[in-house]
């Protein structure tokens, strides 16, 4: 990306009024000098969101954000450093200098061809459904009983049954069938020269990022006898299924403004809520989803609901998905659809309003599996409540919030009859048991830890991405490039390293090092100050041997993590022997990658060490 100077950041930053952005999103009154309005960052009743024209800052003391005008795109928009600059820069009319690294032009140019694309198949779709001799596929929704609005605002579409229509559009295309290859939507034929459509017969679901361009596509069939059921994209450098939730683009705003998110499995469930004027609903399109899109989720919210199919792989994977987000420190609830409906049908059957009294009596994880395990079950023995209490607490280790772990507890000696005490000693033992296996380093470094200390030091991965950062904040030239051109922010699974490594990437990016000195003044958060600050101090004594070793491990983490992933949506997709064939395909893929990075650290091992 083309560095801009930092005269020229000043400058734009200059020339902006805080207070003409902040109130396109918050509803400012005067105060004094000063501007106030209600916090966009946390519910608030009382006005606790101030802004200084004067000053040409902003600050919270509600929630304590704060910061300039660059600083508030990013966090109400979530872009990045330069996104924002570049958004003022446009409105403004200020000119930026021009790229001049062909390589960066040619990365962009690929993407803009991809998104492009896309578009121009969304817009196929598009009219394809609304074209008479495709009446049976409108037909199809409208008998479902969507409104327009929802087909127009989900940009919803029809691939006809053909297996050239698609082909066509490729062909006539100023990007040519290659990318349509690369993005799935057609393929080559195994006999012969040419191409056929992937998509055929099947209503089609856009799905958008963040920045509202489309990724890929859903195609539900229309033939209850072709299969799979559900057809996706294939994963592309612009589409990664476990970065992705349908319909968070739509829904972003609303969610932040409710502080709460439905979480659903299907589109069409999706498609039922937002239908009725429900419109903070995502879908994770499937049962399991992934840490990232939790974090997707915590960037909008605190609260999800998960609201999943009644039988009993819809229950495992609310309960499931209720770990995982709690293990991001999320409030999770479970909304209780009674069997056999989904989100989609209970509604059709029950009307909005019964489905809003689902969600005022929706249960906490922990109360739903009680209620679970203790359904038709009068006299549980002794063994079954045992077990059931070291499958719940092998859960709960894993949960960061100490005082909703105490507040399960209580709960589950309630309900159980079983002495809290007994609990607490039982939880606390499983928890020495199950702690992360760590080296005699490892040992080393924890001795050396100050105990207290509200950021907590962990080993393992966190402590990798904490040498990741440590090794950045060297402001070694070699040793930034092998690291910054292997890792992204998404192989971080700790929120705090990862905010500070795509800072530290940005700024390495735009001016080439990092001012360590001012460094701590560039985050709010105690923690990152705190993490900041015991880096700085690390003592490294072999820093390419140490990136090498961390690198390795984050990626191998990263892959290991994906692969286990994949391994149980082949249980979830037995049926589909289409879904099984495209997820054992990624599974070769992520070996060879493992076998990839593990010879590409031997070699530079040998090489340079």
């Amino acid at each position: 990306m083309t560095r801009i100077p930092q005269t020229k950041i000043d400058e734009i930053i200059s020339a902006a009024d805080i207070g003409t952005y902040i109130s396109r999103y918050v509803s400012l009154k005067k105060a004094g000098k000063n501007l106030k309005g209600l916090c966009p960052f946390h519910k608030e009743k009382t006005p606790s969101f101030m802004v200084s024209p004067e000053k040409q800052i902003y600050h919270c003391f509600g929630c304590g954000k704060g910061g300039n005008v660059v600083g508030f795109l990013m966090d109400i928009d979530k872009i990045s450093f330069i996104e924002a600059v570049r958004k003022i820069a446009f409105d403004l009319g200020i000119k930026l200098p021009e790229s001049s690294r062909v390589e960066d032009e040619q990365k962009q140019s690929r993407y803009a061809k991809l998104y492009a694309v896309n578009k121009e198949a969304a817009e196929f779709f598009y009219r394809e459904l609304h074209k008479k001799e495709n009446l049976k596929a409108l037909n199809y929704i409208r008998e479902r009983k969507f409104k327009l609005n929802t087909i127009k605002r989900f940009h919803i579409g029809f691939a006809p049954r053909k297996w050239d229509a698609l082909v066509k559009l490729a062909q006539a295309s100023p990007e040519g069938t290659e990318i349509y290859e690369e993005l799935g939507l057609i393929q080559k034929k195994e006999q012969g020269d040419g191409y056929f459509d992937k998509f055929r017969n099947r209503i089609l679901l856009p799905f958008y990022n963040n920045s509202g361009r489309i990724v890929g596509f859903g195609g539900r069939r229309l033939d209850e006898n072709d299969n799979p059921k559900y057809l996706n994209s294939p994963e592309s450098i612009i589409y990664k299924k476990g970065e992705i939730l349908y319909g968070l683009y739509q829904a972003h705003d609303t969610i932040r403004e409710k502080n709460s998110a439905i979480l659903v499995e299907g589109y069409f469930d999706l498609l039922r809520l937002v239908d009725q004027g429900i419109d903070n609903v995502v879908a994770s399109s499937g049962t399991a989803i992934s840490q990232e899109q939790g974090r997707l989720l915590k960037r909008y919210t605190n609260s999800v609901l998960i609201a999943y199919d009644s039988d009993d792989a819809g229950i495992t994977a609310a309960l499931r998905n209720s770990q995982i987000l709690e293990g991001l420190d999320l409030n999770v609830s479970i909304i209780h659809i009674p069997a056999p409906d989904d989100p989609d049908s209970y509604i059709l059957k029950n009307g909005v309003k019964a489905f809003y009294n689902l969600i005022k009596n929706r249960l906490s994880p922990i109360e739903f599996r009680l209620r679970q395990f203790l359904a038709g079950n009068q006299n549980i023995s002794i063994e079954d409540k045992n077990q059931f209490v070291d499958e719940v607490f092998l859960d709960l280790i894993h949960n960061p919030n100490d005082v909703k772990v105490g507040l399960y507890l209580h709960q589950i000696a309630e309900r159980l009859q079983i002495q809290e005490s007994f609990l607490i000693a039982r939880f606390q033992q499983l928890k020495k048991q199950k702690r992360y296996p760590i080296t005699d380093a490892d040992r080393k470094t924890e001795d050396h830890q100050t105990q207290g200390k509200k950021y907590e030091f962990r080993q393992g991965q966190w402590q990798a991405e904490e040498g990741i950062i440590a090794l950045l904040l060297l402001n070694e030239k070699d040793i930034s490039n092998y690291i910054l051109h292997r890792l992204s922010s998404s192989d971080f699974v700790n929120d705090t390293c990862r905010a500070i490594y795509e800072y530290i990437a940005t700024e390495i990016e735009e001016i080439g090092h990092i001012d360590t000195k001012i460094l701590g003044q560039k985050f709010n958060s105690e923690g990152e100050q705190q993490l900041i600050t015991k880096v700085l101090l690390d003592d490294i004594n072999n820093p390419l041997k140490f990136a090498v070793d961390c690198t390795y491990k984050m990626r191998k983490w990263s892959l290991d993590s994906r692969f286990n992933e994949i391994k149980r949506m082949i249980n979830d997709e037995a049926s589909s022997p289409d879904s099984v064939l495209h997820f054992v395909k990624e599974l070769t893929e992520i070996r060879a990658k493992l076998n990839e990075i593990e010879q590409e650290r031997a070699k530079y091992v040998k090489n340079n060490l």
